[in-house]
């Protein structure tokens, strides 16, 4: 089963106005699905991302929020081609709403409930999940 698929954007956008954008062209929801799963993960990389965007992995975590912001990418990537029967300053306003969200969680300011993050790569001296870190130099004395 995959994340999207073009089916599931019924809550978005009525099919009959992706057909009529896309020309009926049957590549083109699924490519822009592709381009804002990409996306979105470009800027959850912190993130478990098999976890979040692959329903047959184990330990998936279905978030419905995440869904919805993928989903409103998607809409803005088939918008630009034409503008039947939509606002496009809203599909442009939710758009930019869901960039700004995923800024938020990619900087720590919004923490999703359940996500799971990467695991700890032993290898480097930090820690690539969610725990706080800080460096700082070694103390310096200072003789005169």
């Amino acid at each position: 089963m995959a994340y999207l698929t073009e089916a599931m954007m019924k809550t978005h956008a009525y099919a009959e106005v992706l057909t009529e954008i896309t020309r009926s062209d049957t590549t083109i929801v699924p490519l822009a699905i592709d381009e804002a799963v990409a996306f979105t993960k470009s800027y959850l990389s912190r993130f478990d991302l098999p976890k979040l965007f692959d329903p047959n992995a184990t330990g998936y975590v279905a978030d419905a929020n995440l869904l919805a912001k993928v989903k409103d990418i998607t809409v803005w990537r088939c918008v630009r081609l034409a503008n039947p029967n939509l606002s496009i300053e809203l599909c442009r306003t939710n758009y930019e709403d869901a960039v700004a969200w995923l800024k938020d969680v990619q900087i720590g300011q919004t923490d999703p409930a359940g996500w799971p993050y990467k695991p700890d790569d032993e290898d480097t001296d930090t820690n690539e999940n969610n725990e706080v870190q800080y460096i700082s130099n070694t103390k310096r004395t200072q003789h005169w």
